[in-house]
């Protein structure tokens, strides 16, 4: 069995809207890679915090990592990693949606080595102006609000 950490850092902005279906669709394709590189027993950590205009969240890991030359890689359509290729299923699509969902949502997503082993995915999107957040917040459309309640 592994556990899923969630965290916030620091305190969350009032509103940061995104898209529930794409953030949907990107948070499960990490987690579930996160998961199921892991190795028994090991935590998986969603941390979610803002910098300056920025809206992140990062999913830690302690599966085999990502070789250097692969981080790109990695995020192209049907592409599956060297040190996972053989160990699991996979058909190499949910990290290729993932960055797009995010790029589509005016963010991005990279990936670094994790001290002591394993990913960390850092995911950021920029923040609404208040203003924008207010009438999107208003209309009857299928966005998430995260932050305190």
């Amino acid at each position: 069995a592994k556990k899923i950490c969630l965290k916030r850092l620091g305190g969350l902005p009032d509103i940061v809207l995104l898209n529930r279906s794409g953030l949907k669709i990107i948070v499960s394709s990490l987690l579930e890679n996160a998961i199921k590189y892991s190795p028994p027993g090991a935590s998986v950590s969603l941390i979610g915090h803002t910098t300056g205009e920025l809206f992140f969240f990062e999913i830690y890991d302690r599966g085999p990592g990502v070789p250097d030359d692969e981080k790109e890689k990695i995020f192209e359509r049907h592409y599956r990693g060297r040190l996972t290729s053989d160990s699991s299923k996979g058909t190499g699509i949910g990290l290729f949606a993932a960055k797009q969902l995010a790029v589509a949502l005016g963010g991005d997503i990279m990936v670094v080595d994790r001290l002591g082993g394993g990913s960390v995915f850092h995911v950021w999107f920029q923040q609404m102006p208040q203003d924008t957040a207010t009438d999107k917040k208003n209309e009857q459309t299928s966005w998430v609000k995260a932050g305190p309640d």
